[in-house]
């Protein structure tokens, strides 16, 4: 690609370190030609996709837990220390991963959150990576298809991509069934 005609992922190549350049243009070109219906592309969500400009740790588990009270907080703090050293030494079973979320929604549901003033707080705090919108494009303008595999909460997830112009082939993540209604 140095020598011939600019691509369009010369943008998005000189805003990235590379251990070997070369190889990742040649890998680029290789997509282009062979990929089609062959290569999907692979996102994780919060942390990557999204950012805080100011700094904040934002998630949208972490946006959650901020429209608890106090006292649930606390209980998602217990929940989330009990869970997440389980997940970090790889004892985590399947049971215990699903009673980790029952309880992290159970206080939503006690505390009656009001979910569409969660998604709001959401939006305004989690910004769209530099350069993502662009890779979202390049993906769709060249066919590739774009997957977007998340912990994170769909229902946010749906209103960040809308929000941004992001369109996702497919996203796979987490879909709140809380039963109760909402102040929505």
């Amino acid at each position: 690609m140095s020598n011939k005609e600019a691509s369009p992922y010369d943008n998005l190549l000189k805003e990235f370190s590379f251990g070997n350049q070369k190889s990742v243009e040649a890998k680029i070109a290789r997509f282009a030609t062979v990929g089609r219906g062959k290569v999907h592309v692979l996102f994780d969500f919060d942390r990557t996709l999204t950012f805080n400009s100011g700094g904040e740790d934002i998630t949208t588990w972490h946006i959650l837990r901020s429209h608890l009270p106090q006292g649930g907080q606390e209980q998602y703090d217990s929940f989330f220390q009990k869970y997440r050293t389980l997940e970090i030494q790889r004892k985590l079973t399947q049971a215990n991963a699903v009673l980790w979320w029952e309880q992290i929604l159970s206080l939503a549901k006690e505390h009656a959150v009001d979910m569409a003033e969660v998604e709001r707080d959401f939006l305004s705090k989690a910004n769209v990576r530099p350069y993502a919108q662009e890779l979202f494009r390049l993906c769709q303008e060249n066919e590739i298809p774009t997957v977007i595999l998340s912990a994170g909460i769909a229902d946010f997830i749906n209103i960040w991509c809308s929000r941004y112009g992001i369109n996702p082939n497919i996203i796979l993540s987490t879909k709140l069934r809380l039963g109760f209604n909402s102040k929505r």
